[in-house]
């Protein structure tokens, strides 16, 4: 090995190494190359090297491996962690990978005080952490996390919904200097608290994702409205159905900063009370409209919100079960239309698809879930030759016209199939035919002899 390396090196260039070392896996990297030469580890450490690498263990790995492998990755900069591991491993962690700047922890991970301290003080380059909310239910541990000034990204998981404490923001607010995105996903919070940090915040938060109402079942939304922030742009409200807020439309009306509203669990919220939130143009400056699970939103709700938001141009629609074809005919109002998804909508049949051609700007496009379509109705799908990506989630694909994609869509650049029965050899005669384009799978292909 060392003296194939001793050829390459007389033989190529920094650059070209650095390039064919960006299709090495992040265990051949720290395993193989660097052991090659002083050469091949100085060019196999550069940050631009492992700007894209994430490192992810799988549930078979052991910790002691895990922790080995940290040991000898400097360079890491985003770490998931989907399984729960020791102590060790994240002492290993916080000790020898200076240059983190993503660490995404699993729900069940316990955190101790001396690993947050660690974390904070060796990681300080920190910008993205998903952890525990159990950390500010404890007052010191939220101390340290108020600390990390360079996260911008913090996402408090719910795991303990039985637990009486409340989670502390206080911290948060008064430091965490470079905060712009929260998400809470408890309601273990005090309206005070969250109040206090949108103050503090007004500037430099532009994303906040929590509960509507919060353990006594206050709600936020005149909080949201008093606190008159500047920065906030996209607000994510789940569980609105827990309101009882009667002057709801009002305080809606107040958030003219927010450009970007995603209503999750609206189960139990009548169409009446979601047309509240936009009629009179309460919404008007919204450019993105996110609708998740809602029982009630219908068609007559698609007609207020094109009637009172002009500027919508991304639009996601799922499992609104009462929406029909005609909110699909009536999109095109939408003038601004670029992206939509509409997924998991029973009532949609092929002629609502065929609507969608009328869509002039609309590039993107996400579906999926249909009960009433078949195989025919698919190929609605294919006339839409302006479309640049397309994503396509719970369908069989069997007998999806593949050839009409060839002939017409020429404009695609990025197909997703997502848990979608599909043959791999029509996948395999699509990428010949469509070089340009890229496919990207989440599900089980089948050959033709196991059709």
């Amino acid at each position: 090995m060392a003296a194939t390396g001793s050829a390459i090196d007389r033989m190529l260039p920094d650059e070209v190494l650095e390039t064919v070392f960006s299709y090495c896996t992040h265990e051949d990297l720290v395993k193989s190359v660097q052991n090659v030469s002083s050469r091949w580890r100085r060019i196999s450490q550069t940050n631009r090297l492992w700007k894209h690498i994430v490192y992810s263990p799988k549930k078979d790995v052991s910790d002691e491996q895990v922790e080995g492998i940290l040991r000898i990755s400097p360079k890491l900069q985003t770490v998931i962690f989907e399984n729960q591991h020791s102590e060790n491993v994240l002492e290993a962690l916080a000790e020898n990978c200076p240059e983190l700047k993503k660490l995404v922890l699993c729900d069940f991970q316990l955190i101790r005080i001396n690993f947050l301290k660690k974390l904070q003080q060796k990681c300080l380059k920190l910008e993205f952490l998903k952890i525990p909310d159990d950390v500010v239910s404890d007052v010191e541990m939220s101390k340290i996390l108020g600390k990390f000034q360079s996260v911008k990204t913090l996402i408090l998981t719910a795991l303990n919904t039985t637990t009486d404490d409340y989670i502390h923001l206080k911290p948060v607010s008064e430091e965490c200097r470079s905060l712009q995105h929260l998400e809470i996903s408890n309601i273990r919070f005090v309206n005070g608290d969250l109040y206090n940090l949108m103050c503090r915040k007004k500037d430099t938060l532009h994303t906040l994702d929590v509960h509507c109402c919060n353990k006594k079942g206050e709600c936020v939304l005149p909080l949201l409205a008093k606190a008159k922030s500047s920065a906030l742009k996209s607000l994510c409200l789940s569980s609105l159905w827990m309101c009882q807020n009667k002057e709801r439309s009002k305080q809606f009306a107040q958030l003219k900063t927010v450009t970007s509203l995603t209503l999750f669990n609206l189960l139990y919220v009548d169409a009446n009370q979601i047309i509240s939130i936009f009629e009179n143009k309460n919404m008007e400056q919204l450019e993105e409209l996110n609708i998740y699970g809602s029982d009630c939103y219908d068609d007559n709700v698609t007609d207020v919100v094109i009637e009172n938001c002009p500027l919508i141009h991304t639009l996601t629609l799922d499992n609104c079960k009462r929406i029909t074809d005609r909110t699909l005919k009536d999109i095109h109002k939408f003038k601004l239309l670029k992206n939509l998804t509409v997924f998991m909508n029973f009532n949609v049949t092929r002629k609502g698809l065929s609507y969608l051609k009328d869509i002039q700007g609309l590039r993107y496009l996400s579906v999926g879930g249909f009960r009433k379509l078949r195989h025919e109705g698919l190929k609605e799908i294919a006339t839409l030759d302006k479309l640049e990506g397309l994503e396509l989630c719970l369908l069989d694909l069997y007998e999806f016209p593949w050839n009409d994609f060839v002939r017409s869509m020429d404009s695609l650049k990025k197909l997703h199939i997502s848990r979608c029965s599909v043959l791999k050899s029509a996948l395999i005669l699509l990428s010949i035919d469509m070089p340009h384009l890229k496919v990207s799978l989440n599900t089980s292909l089948k050959s033709i002899k196991k059709r």
